[in-house]
This record gives structure tokens, C-alpha cells and sequence, in this order.
């Protein structure tokens, strides 16, 4: 479904794979867990301009509400003039509707890759063996709401006598 992100997950797979080789000696059976944190640590320090570009956008529409209010007031019976008047505050104190939504959405690719790192079965048609390891004695590709007999048959367990739902 989704495999034009099949290349980039296998960069990423092949950025953390190191990671795991330097914590292998020093960390055992956890070494995959702490690598997955460590990634996920990295990722959002690379990430955290766009974040703070969008809390700094939020802020700056915070602002601006109090003032879009009162036009929406003072509009509220012509929806043409009052979209003209807030573009026009808008344009006058340099913001954009999409201040704080375009560096969130800029975002949204590489959790996508993270979250396919780490739930698919295979990258770049080798098995993934990010899922291999263990963390506190529960495998790290087991569900939590599988039970322990079905866990094998991933995606999901959609095969298994669970059939892939939670227990109730």
C-alpha cells in the first residue's frame, strides 16, 4: 500500500542498525529497545525547528483571536468582508493562516517512517530484525493485545485465534 516509503524506511533501518552494533556489547538484549529510543530521540532533535515554528505560529494566531473576534462580531452578516478584513490583519501582522499547520505537516513524513521502521515485518525484503529483540522479557513485535501463543503471526494476528482484537 504504501511502498514508496519502502526506501527511506530502509535508510533509516540502515542508520540504526549501528547503533545497535555500538550498544550490542555494552547493553545485551536491550540494546534494540535503547537504539529505538535513541533514533526516536535524534528524529525529534532534527525536528524540533518545525516544532518550535509551530508553537511560535500558534502563539502569534493566539494573539491575533481576541482582534478576529471582534470582526467576526462586527461582520457577522457578510462573510465576504469579514474573510476580507481578516486577511487584511492578517497580511498586516506578517502571520499566515497556516502559521502553525505547514511545519506540523512537514512533520508528519518522518513519523510515518518511524512508525513503518517499526511495525513492518521486513525492510528493503529482508526480515526486520529491529523487531528480533526483547525488552523485559516481552518481545518487542508482540501486541499488547494478543495473547502470548499468537504472537508469531503478525500483522496483527489477523490469523490467530484472537483474529487481531483485543481481549475483553
Amino acid at each position: 500500500m504504501f511502498t514508496f516509503l519502502n526506501v527511506p524506511v530502509a535508510g533509516a533501518f540502515h542508520l540504526i542498525v549501528p547503533i545497535i552494533a555500538v550498544l550490542h556489547p555494552l547493553l545485551g538484549g536491550v540494546c534494540v529497545a535503547v537504539a529505538v529510543v535513541l533514533f526516536t530521540c535524534a528524529v525529534r532533535l532534527l525536528l524540533l525547528p518545525l516544532a518550535r515554528a509551530a508553537v511560535r505560529g500558534e502563539r502569534a494566531r493566539a494573539v491575533l483571536a481576541p482582534r478576529i473576534a471582534v470582526l467576526r462580531t462586527q461582520h457577522k452578516n457578510d462573510p465576504q468582508r469579514l474573510q476580507r478584513e481578516v486577511t487584511t490583519l492578517q497580511q498586516e501582522s506578517g502571520l499566515s493562516m497556516f502559521a502553525g499547520c505547514l511545519p506540523m505537516l512537514a512533520q508528519a513524513p518522518f513519523f510515518t517512517i518511524m512508525y513503518r521502521l517499526f511495525t513492518s515485518p521486513t525492510v528493503a525484503g529482508h526480515p526486520n530484525t529491529l523487531l528480533a529483540g526483547n525488552m523485559f522479557g516481552v518481545p518487542l513485535n508482540h501486541p499488547p493485545w494478543c495473547s502470548s501463543s499468537c504472537w508469531r503471526r503478525l500483522p496483527c494476528c489477523r490469523r490467530s485465534p484472537c483474529g487481531g482484537r483485543p481481549p475483553r
